[in-house]
């Protein structure tokens, strides 16, 4: 059975917004064990803005 993880309105773009969607990301690190059947959906806002690409870039870095 597949099990569905949402996340919603990230709004990745904030000074401290790269460490705190690390660990997110690291929370549901599990997700790269083959065993489990995740499918992971990402809806609304995902980024804040686009002023600051480099906040931006350090929070989806790796996914």
């Amino acid at each position: 059975m597949e099990k569905i993880i949402h996340l919603s309105d990230l709004h990745v773009g904030h000074e401290d917004c790269g460490s705190k969607f690390r660990a997110l990301i690291d929370n549901i690190s599990f997700l790269k064990q083959p065993a489990n059947n995740y499918i992971v959906v990402i809806t609304g806002d995902i980024v804040e803005n686009a002023n600051h690409p480099e906040y931006i870039e350090e929070a989806l870095e790796g996914i």
